[in-house]
């Protein structure tokens, strides 16, 4: 049976930037891919004789995203578990999802890294390979001096700082499944500020002994005078509050399973570990605690554990109550076949 796909009206695309984002061609799709799934695992001594049941999955995911962007996969089907993989065309994982319920149905949302490059790429879900496109974008490069206790400070290899590193990276590779608070816009946690970096710039540090280093810049980089109030840029629960070595005073709120939005080099923060904030709420005060030349807000944005580009979802997450995901009841009956 062919598939069958419905165009959505929902386009998945990005807050106007200095960055060139290429708009993907298609948006969201809704398709039915061939899936395998089982009345029971194999087992020791099936042999030939073990013979799954096959049927078509409902799937809608989004097939195309820019570096940064953020790609949606949903099925109504009920599982106990979803995972979802951004694979390249070499075969090597680039990215992997967080699932979570959605209505009857799973939702995964995944990060394309700022890395990506762009061509033909695939989503692997369990049994099934979806086509994924991540288009083209250019992205700033900087050079920053840095000064002597800056420098000792990003290279001087200090058991706090590697402590403080994998810590933060298992919060955000983590994701409570009952942490659904946010499904709207992001909004800038700073009214009218000026920008001093962007979501994936290149950048070069120049060490005061000479020496270099480059990397990419996570998120966006906000200035306004020290002790400006920062809001949070949607609800969700606060899962961080703590000064660390290099990002200085820290918030890390999750909105989503697996979403996380960070607020660095604070100066003063009004908010503790397990409290539930509203959009808008205020968190903390900008500042310059950390590896900071000046006072500014980092704002960085996680999906996953990858960093993805804050302006893009200030036009919207790419989730639309009452809309979106489309039940599969109201589908044809020939949309959704069975092949046993």
């Amino acid at each position: 049976m062919s598939a069958i796909v419905l165009l959505l009206l929902l386009v998945f695309a990005g807050a106007p930037s200095a960055e060139a984002i290429e708009p993907t061609p298609t948006g969201p799709v809704l398709r039915i891919v061939p899936a395998v799934r089982y009345d029971r695992l194999p087992a020791d001594g099936d042999g030939g004789s073990f013979a799954p049941r096959v049927r078509s999955l409902l799937a809608w995911y989004q097939d195309a995203a820019p570096p940064g962007g953020l790609a949606v996969v949903y099925t109504p089907e009920s599982r106990e578990s979803f995972p979802t993989v951004l694979m390249d065309g070499r075969g090597r994982i680039l990215s992997r999802g967080t699932s979570f319920r959605w209505g009857t149905g799973w939702l995964s949302l995944i990060g394309v890294p700022p890395t990506a490059r762009p061509g033909g790429h695939e989503l692997w879900l369990p049994g099934i390979h979806l086509p994924f496109r991540v288009t083209a974008r250019t992205f700033a490069s900087e050079t920053i001096p840095l000064s002597s206790t800056l420098t000792t400070l990003r290279t001087q290899p200090d058991p706090r700082k590697t402590a403080e590193a994998v810590e933060l990276a298992r919060l955000l590779a983590g994701a409570d499944p009952a942490a659904v608070h946010e499904t709207g816009a992001f909004a800038l946690p700073l009214a009218k500020p000026r920008r001093t970096a962007g979501y994936g710039d290149r950048r070069e540090y120049l060490y005061d002994d000479g020496r270099t280093d480059l990397s990419v810049h996570n998120g966006v980089d906000l200035a306004l005078p020290e002790g400006t109030p920062v809001a949070a840029c949607g609800s969700g629960r606060v899962v961080m509050a703590k000064e660390r070595i290099v990002t200085g005073w820290t918030v890390v709120i999750e909105h989503l399973p697996g979403l996380y939005s960070l607020y660095c080099h604070l100066s003063a923060v009004n908010v503790r570990e397990g409290e539930l904030l509203t959009k808008g709420q205020i968190l903390g005060t900008v500042g310059k605690t950390g590896l900071a030349t000046g006072p500014h807000l980092h704002w960085e944005v996680e999906a996953g554990g990858v960093a993805v580009d804050p302006d893009l979802l200030t036009a919207g997450l790419p989730l639309v109550p009452g809309r979106w995901p489309i039940p599969a009841a109201a589908m044809p009956a020939a949309a959704i076949p069975a092949v046993d």
